[in-house]
């Protein structure tokens, strides 16, 4: 009878085991549906399209943001694999370290910066702007934010240090493509901050992407959840923040306005009266009220299709911006994890901002000419794009002389 017992007992076990598996494996299924990872793709715009090398090799680009002259910004860097979701060297039980940890044992060689590039240059000679008065050892930037203020521009920059996470801001003389240090804001909720938007005042949004380290089971977790706790908050600076250089670190008072959504990139539209908000295959878009920039109303739900990451007004159109995408969300994930170079589907979308709607406008179905896409801007013209998953390569394409063109 015990034999039998345990022979049962094995048996259910057995049965319980694999009824957790296929659990797993139908809710993966489930969610790579929902995300477009098995809808049918075909290249859309890239006949006009070429790969530009990275300014430096190894050094992958997250975002991309237009200047008044018609030239981007673009922010490079090597942290891009410490921050990546799953990565086999990160696993908790095999040499586990902490997203801070990481970072710490970057290379000097390492060392992120900000770009710029000319529309005379058709975009594919990238200038690197000097760091005036920058005083800290490392610099890993990630999202960006420009905004102008009287006669002076300033940049906000998603810094990654080893110290914490931080947001370095930078007064912007373009004359001599300089980036003159201002100060580091830090705050008590900042988590993984993803990207940042600024307003006229130096007051800002920015989107924690994670509760949890990236590369952690719980990060993974969280990933996969519905519940994913990322948030966008409001945070407000000092009155004279921009006329005025901070002596010191400012600790900003931030407030939350949109919470337990995924929440990604980050954007005004050009005349501050919208924030959107990617989050996972939607864009919200919110009213901002300018007495009190903590109450947002709803202002549309714009659907993607896919999963998308960062999103950019146009630098020429009114009342368009753009995103780029991810067609092949669980190839991105997996894929690249084991391989540095893989090359995979990235995508550009229009979006129609009183129309309340976005379209295809850019689509590689095999990372021919860039792997994913997580920035896009549109300039008379030109598309230029960057990848946080390619480490080699963005992108500009020539849409004067684009021959498929869209209505």
């Amino acid at each position: 009878r015990k034999s039998h017992f345990n022979m049962g007992c094995r048996g259910l076990c057995c049965t319980g085991f694999f009824g957790a598996i296929l659990s797993v494996v139908s809710f993966l299924v489930y969610k790579a549906y929902i995300i477009g990872q098995f809808y049918e793709i075909a290249a859309f715009g890239m006949d006009k399209c070429t790969s530009i090398p990275t300014p430096k090799p190894h050094h992958e680009c997250e975002d991309l943001q237009p200047l008044p002259d018609g030239s981007m910004l673009m922010s490079c860097g090597s942290v891009p694999p410490v921050l990546r979701t799953m990565t086999p060297h990160y696993i908790p039980f095999y040499n586990y370290q902490t997203m801070a940890e990481r970072i710490s044992k970057l290379p000097a060689s390492a060392m992120g910066g900000i770009y710029r590039v000319f529309r005379k240059d058709k975009y594919a000679q990238p200038v690197a702007l000097k760091l005036s008065g920058y005083v800290h050892p490392d610099f890993h930037p990630h999202g960006i934010s420009v905004v102008a203020s009287g006669d002076d521009t300033f940049l906000y920059v998603v810094n990654h240090r080893r110290d914490g996470e931080f947001l370095s801001v930078f007064k912007l003389h373009m004359d001599r493509n300089e980036l003159q240090y201002w100060t580091s804001i830090t705050a008590e909720s900042f988590r993984v901050i993803n990207n940042v938007a600024v307003d006229p005042n130096g007051h800002f949004y920015y989107t924690n992407w994670m509760s949890n380290d990236p590369g952690s089971w719980t990060g993974l977790f969280e990933t996969f959840g519905d519940g994913k706790l990322s948030q966008v908050q409001y945070c407000a600076v000092p009155a004279d923040f921009l006329r005025k250089r901070p002596s010191k670190n400012v600790q900003a008072a931030c407030e939350t306005v949109v919470d337990q959504v995924p929440c990604n990139g980050i954007s005004f539209n050009a005349d501050f009266s919208k924030l959107f908000v990617v989050s996972g295959s939607h864009l919200l878009g919110y009213h901002v009220d300018p007495n009190n920039p903590t109450v947002l109303t709803e202002y549309a739900t714009i659907n993607t299709i896919f999963v998308c990451d960062n999103v950019n007004p146009s630098g020429s159109q009114k009342n368009i911006m753009y995103v780029g995408c991810f067609p092949r969300p669980l190839s991105l994930l997996f894929q690249v994890q084991s391989e540095p170079h893989a090359r995979i589907a990235g995508m550009i979308r229009k979006v129609y901002i009183d129309e309340k709607r976005s379209e295809l406008f850019k689509l590689d179905t095999n990372g021919t000419k860039l792997s994913a896409a997580t920035s896009a801007i549109y300039y008379k013209g030109y598309t230029v794009a960057v990848s946080y998953f390619d480490d080699s390569r963005y992108m500009v394409c020539d849409d004067v002389h684009r021959n498929d063109r869209m209505h």
